[in-house]
Formats: C-alpha cells, structure tokens, sequence
C-alpha cells in the first residue's frame, strides 16, 4: 500500500472516530501537514465517502444523489487543495438543490498561505432555485497551500421550505467536485 493510500486510511479512521465522539478535532488538524507531505491532499477532490482528508470545517455527511456522490455545505465549509503549478483558478461543481429550496447565494474565497503571508481572492456567485454551476475564482499568485471557502447566506432548512420535511440542517451549497486550473 503506497504512502498516500496508508494515510487516507489512517485518516479515514480518525475522521470516522471523530465524528463518532467529537472529541479529536486537535488531532485532524495537526495532522493535515503529514497528509500533505504524504501526497494525500492533491489539486481536485472529488466527493465520496473517501474525501475527509481534504476536508475543514463546515460539512455535512456523504449523500448519494441518482448517480452522484454529493456534500452539503452549512453556512461556510474549507477545503484544502494543493497545487501541482500552473493553476490560475479554483472551481466548485456545486447545486442549490431541489426547486423548493429556492436560489443560493454565497461567495468562493480563495487562500494561499506561503512564504509571503497569506493572499486571496473571491467571487460572489448565486445559483438559480433547483439550478447548477460551476463557480471560480482566481488563485492568488505566488507558492504555498491553497484553501478553498465556500460561504452561503442566507443557508436554507428543508424542514422550513420543503412540505412534510423533517430535515432540520442549515443548507448552504451541495458540492460534487472542487479542483484547481
């Protein structure tokens, strides 16, 4: 098993492990500079049940929709790509749901942290009730991790929107894919 499949498992089990008891936050975040050096953090990501290794704050579960896996943003969620070089933009395949949820509006930042400091760009989208997009920003220039923030305001509930929902979650944005180019 390679160096970067031994660390996604690895994770996997903790991130797992953390969700089942809350208590290892500390853990996942200092270990994300040994996921990086592992190669296990790369330039896209792609949901699934495997994705938690790239993943900050502000997610919500794994969903299986038709024929895609998709996530849920919340009122912000952060994703940590790593660029290879060359990328000029950031991307977010990203949905604002079933037509009764209405549109979603929110902004796309983009982190690079590195030698000189921290830089960014963002980009306001708005995506249409039960509509689906790709939304970009520009990568600022220099060297260093890049850091993805997807902010939506005001998040929807489907328990408030939807007839005979019972799903209380604030919903911001659901993701199927994130990727630098």
């Amino acid at each position: 098993m390679g160096t970067a499949q031994t660390v996604r498992e690895a994770w996997r089990r903790v991130y797992a492990e953390y969700l089942a008891e809350e208590k290892y936050a500390p853990i996942l975040y200092l270990s994300r500079p040994l996921a990086s050096l592992a190669g296990a953090i790369t330039n896209r990501l792609d949901i699934g049940p495997d994705d938690a290794v790239q993943l900050g704050e502000g997610w919500h579960a794994p969903e299986w929709w038709s024929r895609r896996w998709i996530r849920w943003t919340g009122p912000e969620a952060t994703v940590f790509l790593k660029g290879k070089g060359g990328e000029r933009r950031a991307f977010a395949k990203v949905m604002a749901g079933v037509p009764l949820l209405g549109s979603a509006d929110g902004w796309l930042t983009v982190w690079r942290y590195g030698a000189e400091g921290a830089q960014t760009s963002a980009l306001r989208f708005h995506i249409p009730a039960g509509g689906r997009a790709v939304v970009s920003a520009p990568i600022p220039a220099g060297e260093g991790e890049i850091t993805l923030v997807l902010r939506v305001d005001p998040v929807r509930r489907p328990a408030e929107r939807i007839p005979g929902s019972q799903d209380p979650r604030p919903l911001g944005v659901a993701v199927t894919r994130l990727w630098l180019g």
